[in-house]
């Protein structure tokens, strides 16, 4: 992906999802929410936007150990709250870590 964003030179603009056909440009918000919809229909998973897998990547990113910052970064927030919002308290995650309470363990 990096490689794609540094090479290509047929876009004016910073847009990473562009028209096939020239001109290229970046590719409307209601056009890319088209395309996700239809592929979820072709791979027959429930339908979903572009907006449900920045929220799935970013979870899945804080999942698998990655920072605020560091998804933040990825997904270009220019607020550290906005990034925030992904930091949802994992109640499966936090029991494993969970001490009985002294009070408890002394009896």
């Amino acid at each position: 992906m990096a490689g794609y964003l540094r090479e290509r030179r047929h876009a004016a603009d910073r847009a990473v999802f562009l028209t096939i056909l020239p001109p290229f440009r970046g590719l409307a918000a209601n056009g890319l929410g088209a395309i996700v919809h239809q592929a979820c229909r072709r791979a027959g998973v429930p339908e979903c936007g572009p907006h449900t897998l920045r929220h799935s990547l970013a979870s899945g990113l804080l999942a698998a150990g990655a920072s605020l910052p560091e998804v933040g970064e990825i997904l270009r927030h220019s607020d550290p709250r906005t990034t925030a919002i992904y930091a949802k308290v994992d109640r499966t995650a936090l029991a494993a870590l969970v001490r009985p309470w002294p009070a408890e363990a002394a009896s």
